[in-house]
């Protein structure tokens, strides 16, 4: 799997904007979580799809790519939020 420019910059991008639109700090621990569980749901998923197409190199393969890349996303995504809480805590000031 590969992780693109674009992939990065959307992942940011809404975390920014989902930092932003929530008022308050965001729980970054539980976004984690979240993202952790959600990345090893989809890895087992597609690495199921991949066994029965690909045979056990393809679940392998499947399977740690997408958790890595889901995790690699959900921590850009949490440093998005972080931004987002900092531009919304600067505005509130003005």
């Amino acid at each position: 799997m590969e992780i693109s420019t674009d992939s990065i910059l959307v992942s940011i991008l809404a975390g920014g904007v989902y930092g932003f639109a929530h008022p308050g700090k965001e729980d970054k621990q539980a976004l984690m979580k979240h993202g952790a569980k959600f990345g090893v749901i989809l890895g087992i998923v597609l690495g199921t799809i991949d066994l029965y197409l690909a045979g056990f190199p393809g679940f392998s393969m499947a399977l740690w790519g997408t958790i890595i890349v889901v995790i690699v996303l959900t921590v850009l995504f949490v440093a998005g939020t972080v931004v987002g809480d900092l531009l919304e805590e600067k505005l509130e000031k003005k």
